[in-house]
């Protein structure tokens, strides 16, 4: 085996010291992805803590409205405040 840039053969020592850079340099590369990793878990659990506080929410907002009265409930109301109305303006 030719080394590409000289004309000698490349010792053991040369290939060593190759494998030991690639190594050390996978190495960086998973430390750095491990890093990120690590800090994205903070931010998940943040989200997830959102999601909660709004999921929380909505189930709040989804009770109240389920607690206010429907447009049938009201338009009967105020037919019969109309007629109670009508009722009085025309008994003076």
């Amino acid at each position: 085996m030719r080394h590409a840039k000289q004309d000698s053969p490349v010792s053991k020592q040369d290939i060593l010291n190759a494998i030991n850079d690639f190594a050390n340099s996978v190495e960086r590369e998973f430390q750095n992805i491990k890093h990120h990793l690590s800090s994205q878990d903070g931010t998940l659990a943040d989200h997830e803590s959102k999601l909660l506080e709004l999921s929380t929410t909505l189930y709040a907002v989804k009770a109240k409205v389920n607690s206010l009265p429907t447009k049938e409930y009201l338009d009967e109301k105020i037919g019969s405040m109309r007629g109670d109305l009508i009722a009085t303006y025309f008994q003076r």
